[in-house]
């Protein structure tokens, strides 16, 4: 499936199935799906006429794909496109109302011409489509979610009153809606050694682990984030749960955490037959490596030269458009 806009946004849905004789893609669950990946526009140009009688689309699509081990996207195929929509039968055309706004919703069918790639478009159907107004058609269904987090990982290095151990490790991954959940490690090391973290990849040691201790939300704690990853505080109390006696401990926190380098973006689309349904699904993560000071019970982050604190400042996007 290509769609082409005025606007220069012309994303391309790219499946490819198994039928057996007498079996259409249009039918659900009928073929066995073989892959599926979006491609992007680049540099390409669509022209559409206001009545619908044709339009056009030129230029290059590209599949970029996500490398695992660099965590970068590649360039994984180029599609020359070049092809030519004509207008067929009537034009079909919904009004409604919206407000005090009249708003208007036309569609067409359509042949095709042209190319994508290696790909002979003759035998491809096509509809032209153009909204007028304040609003366009809704979809059946439209569903949306949004998470922003802090996740920290620090070291300890010293001795804590009350607790065994002289090199502590912890992480806490606090939402922006005052939860969370936290672990804390507690080691001996030897002299100049340090334990395994997520700050040092896991670097092999000689530390022996004492014990954990779990942290956990009970009363929400004031945690605020900013949407451009910035920076994040969180200030409160966690609780400490003592599985052998039972108890429990409150443990205050403080955390400033300030993000560092780059926004990392990661984007993912999929689009699926549900229910009878074309279900197209947008996940997006924007994430910021950050560094944190403050305290956590008597802890504090980056306090002394040998202490580490890092992890990521993240939000996760989620958009479903059934239709």
């Amino acid at each position: 499936m290509i769609s082409g806009y005025p606007d220069g946004y012309s994303p391309a849905y790219i499946e490819s199935y198994n039928c057996e004789p007498g079996e259409s893609i249009d039918q659900e669950g009928a073929c066995d799906l073989l892959s599926a990946h979006e491609v992007s526009g680049e540099n390409t140009v669509a022209n559409i006429d206001p009545e619908l009688a044709s339009a056009s689309i030129s230029g290059t699509f590209i599949n970029y794909i996500y490398n695992d081990e660099s965590g970068e996207f590649e360039v994984g195929g180029e599609y020359p496109v070049d092809l030519v929509v004509t207008g067929v039968g009537e034009v079909i055309t919904d009004s409604w109302r919206h407000h005090s706004s009249t708003n208007s919703y036309s569609t067409r069918e359509a042949t095709v011409s042209g190319t994508f790639g290696s790909i002979d478009f003759s035998s491809a159907t096509a509809v032209l489509e153009r909204s007028e107004g304040r609003a366009i058609v809704p979809p059946v269904e439209h569903l949306q979610n949004h998470d922003q987090m802090m996740k920290l990982f620090w070291t300890e290095i010293g001795e804590l009153e009350g607790v065994a151990g002289d090199a502590h490790t912890g992480y806490v991954g606090l939402w922006e809606d005052g939860s969370g959940y936290g672990v804390i490690t507690d080691w001996t090391c030897p002299e100049d050694e340090v334990p395994p973290t997520q700050s040092n990849g896991g670097a092999d040691s000689n530390c022996v682990e004492n014990g954990t201790r779990d942290l956990y939300v009970d009363e929400p704690l004031e945690v605020s984030m900013d949407t451009r990853l910035t920076g994040a505080t969180a200030v409160g109390a966690m609780v400490q749960l003592d599985w052998e006696s039972g108890t429990f401990k409150e443990v205050p926190v403080d955390i400033t955490a300030v993000g560092q380098g780059e926004v990392e973006k990661f984007e993912y689309r999929q689009r699926i037959h549900e229910d009878g349904q074309i279900v197209v699904e947008n996940y997006s993560t924007d994430t910021r490596a950050l560094t944190a000071t403050g305290t956590i019970g008597a802890m504090g982050l980056g306090d002394d030269a040998d202490d580490a604190t890092s992890g990521e400042l993240e939000i996760d996007r989620f958009v479903s458009i059934a239709k």
